[in-house]
């Protein structure tokens, strides 16, 4: 029987983005799940900077190479959200947040 072989993803500034925001949320719900049942004090009572630091780099690791596998295997490629970040880019997004009148951005 064949043994997998891990390989290093060939991620970009996508995959990294994606990563850190899917883990943040992840840790907000659950901040403001224990807060809403006064349970946060206690629940953090027993961690450490080190240790909370160390868990939060697991979870991002792991959502990391989970988001690289799907955006692997899916059909919504690194040129087509390149397309779209130009596209927006262009229609005026960084400047004002909204696009300008003439834009035919389709993302």
């Amino acid at each position: 029987m064949a043994r997998a072989r891990l390989v290093a993803p060939q991620g970009g500034l996508v995959e990294w983005s994606l990563a850190t925001f899917h883990a943040s949320a992840f840790v907000l719900a659950i901040v403001f799940f224990l807060y809403s049942r006064d349970a946060l004090g206690p629940a953090l009572g027993g961690l450490n900077t080190l240790l909370g630091l160390a868990l939060f780099v697991a979870l991002w690791a792991t959502t990391y190479l989970t988001t690289c596998r799907a955006l692997e295997g899916s059909t919504f490629s690194k040129k087509a959200i390149t397309g779209c970040l130009r596209e927006g880019r262009s229609a005026g997004a960084p400047r004002t947040g909204w696009p300008s009148s003439g834009s035919s951005a389709s993302c």
